[in-house]
């Protein structure tokens, strides 16, 4: 069974997994290439302290993993990396409060992700670096220095302060803080109005802060697994938003102008306490994916029908009793699940859904009875070659 799951939302394994690798091993890999045909050196997971001089030889590396070592400082011998544009030093020692990557010219992505980092680190990078991780480095604030970073993930701290940039400002795009033990935002997100991306998962927000209303061009939004009661009115003054995931929260009723946000492509609302969906719902005219599933509905708007670009429909672990007839003018759907309900016969027009390609129907009221067999053989036997579903 499919369920919902934001794209940006996936926690990253704090111990790792991995076997010890034998570095001699690797290096007479390396020694039986040419040189300039090197482009990666994968030296994780082999009880590195030291970064060994002689693969200084292959200086067109582009891609370096020194993952799951024994590293306490970034090793100065990268230097010798002219064209290195990806560094990998997660699951290291790393533990100063300074830390300087700036020499390294070319670099785009650096990942410092499971070190023992300063609680108040100070990143001073390169003019190219666009991307940095440094998801449970046990982090309470950050500083990177640089105006061309657009993308910083610092899951699993406990992050109170950000400073990205410098005097002459910022490109943060993309910013995600899950799992920080947060309730209101950190000190210094006024800066970002460039904000397209947004996760704030895994928190302790009991409201949306209104610090969110200023960020004009925010297209993804994520509150996956707080505590939110009601999505605040200035949520749909971002009218740029294409992704807002509430699931995993209290919402209990969404009566919004949803219509005001014409872009919005995936809506997520599991796992709440949601009782009906609102008229309005069905002016999301570019809405793609919707979940609902384990809430409370019983039935479906009228409006629900005008959804004519919805793809993916969760509805399972709910409380319909009758079929929602709603769902059979959604001629994009794709992928249907109304599974886990009280349904006590299916409407033969399902089989004529011209896009529909998987349908989960399983834990319903009529499993047991003949004519929800013969039904099935019959669906079965129109959607044999098109359809898949589970009963």
């Amino acid at each position: 069974m499919w369920i919902s799951q934001s794209s940006a939302i996936i926690a990253q394994n704090r111990a790792g997994s991995g076997s010890l690798r034998d570095y001699s091993a690797y290096r007479e890999t390396l020694l039986n290439q040419k040189v300039d045909s090197v482009k990666e050196l994968n030296l994780s997971y082999m009880k590195l302290d030291t970064f060994p001089v002689e693969l200084l030889r292959f200086a067109k590396v582009e891609q370096i993993n020194l993952s799951h070592n024994l590293f306490q400082t970034i090793p100065s011998e990268l230097k010798g990396f002219p064209k290195l544009k990806r560094l990998d030093m997660s699951h290291n020692f790393l533990g100063s409060e300074a830390l300087k990557v700036s020499k390294l010219r070319c670099l785009t992505r650096l990942d410092l992700s499971n070190n023992k980092l300063s609680a108040q680190l100070k990143l001073k990078v390169g003019r190219r670096l666009q991307t940095v991780t440094l998801n449970y480095c046990q982090l309470n604030s950050l500083r990177i220095r640089s105006r061309r970073i657009q993308e910083v993930t610092a899951m699993g701290n406990n992050i109170q302060s950000v400073r990205i940039g410098n005097c002459f400002g910022n490109k943060v795009c993309k910013l995600n803080l899950a799992d920080n033990r947060l309730n209101t935002l950190p000190a210094g997100m006024q800066h970002y109005r460039k904000l397209e991306k947004l996760v704030l998962s895994g928190n302790r927000f009991q409201t949306v802060p209104p610090g969110i209303r200023c960020y004009k061009r925010l297209q993804g939004l994520l509150f996956y697994k707080n505590q939110i009661q009601e999505i605040p009115d200035f949520i749909f003054d971002c009218q740029a938003l294409r992704e807002l995931d509430f699931h995993h929260n209290k919402l209990k009723q969404i009566n919004h102008p949803w219509g005001k946000l014409n872009q919005l492509e995936q809506l997520y609302l599991a796992h709440n306490k949601i009782e009906e969906l609102p008229e309005t719902i069905g002016d999301l005219t570019q809405l793609r994916f919707l979940y609902v599933e384990d809430n409370c509905l019983q039935a479906l708007p009228a409006s629900f029908q005008r959804l004519e670009t919805l793809e993916r429909l969760s509805l399972n672990h709910n409380a319909f009793i009758v079929f929602p007839k709603e769902v059979l003018a959604l001629v994009s759907l794709q992928e249907f699940d109304i599974s886990e309900n009280d349904i006590e016969a299916f409407p033969e027009a399902l089989a004529a859904m011209p896009a529909l390609r998987l349908m989960l129907l399983n834990e319903n009221a009529c499993k047991s009875t003949m004519l929800c067999e013969q039904w099935l053989r019959k669906f079965d036997s129109a959607k044999a070659e098109q359809l898949r579903f589970q009963y």
